[in-house]
């Protein structure tokens, strides 16, 4: 994928593409790869109650642990 993107990129954009290309390829195949497991139906669970659990263990800790928010 990054030796096609290198080249795809090389030919349309010149040395700017060849710099570029597969860095954006690969954010392109994370993205794509990120929306199709979403639509597949990915396993959402796991995150859900990491975040649960790390909410509960920020309102567990002592006031005085707690950052200070200036408002």
């Amino acid at each position: 994928m990054a030796l096609i993107a290198l080249v795809a990129g090389t030919e349309l954009f010149g040395l700017w593409g060849a710099l570029f290309g597969a860095p954006l390829a690969g954010l392109l195949q994370a993205l794509v790869t990120t929306v199709w497991r979403e639509i597949r139906g990915g396993n959402t669970d796991a995150m859900v109650k990491a975040v649960t659990q790390a909410v509960d263990n920020e309102i567990q800790k002592p006031a005085s642990a707690r950052p200070v928010s200036k408002q």
